[in-house]
């Protein structure tokens, strides 16, 4: 390995923790109930770049004006949206990668993942059924 595949390595490595660190705090922050309105209105959105993340309370927002996201998963939707936009950066990307992964997995074949394990640790929660 060379010097710097080793740095990248740990970069990664750091970087890993740090969206653990992050999912922790978001599991204090979420009910059930807006774990799933989140994964509705952030399906197939993509997070190109990693300024992208402030873009989720401006996509929520618009979800709750335009589709009546709050009313479909029964939730404040003022108060969900203030959590959003109380997140930090690091929180924000947590969030999107959780995201991410739990649609990948699902897209994968894992189409029974219930979205309470949206902010589960990736690496060690299995889907439901391969347990």
């Amino acid at each position: 390995m060379t010097p710097h595949d080793a740095m990248q390595t740990r970069d990664l490595a750091r970087y890993q923790h740090l969206l653990a660190e992050g999912r922790k705090t978001l599991r204090e922050k979420f009910v059930p109930k807006e774990e799933s309105a989140l994964l509705d209105v952030l399906n197939g959105h993509w997070f190109h770049e990693p300024w992208t993340v402030t873009w989720i309370p401006a996509e929520v927002e618009d979800a709750i004006r335009l589709n009546g996201l709050d009313e479909t998963w029964q939730l404040s939707g003022p108060a969900l949206l203030h959590t959003l936009r109380g997140l930090t950066l690091l929180e924000s990307m947590a969030l999107a990668d959780a995201v991410e992964r739990w649609w990948s997995s699902v897209g994968s074949g894992a189409h029974d993942r219930d979205p309470g394990d949206l902010l589960d640790d990736p690496d060690s929660t299995p889907p439901k059924g391969d347990a």
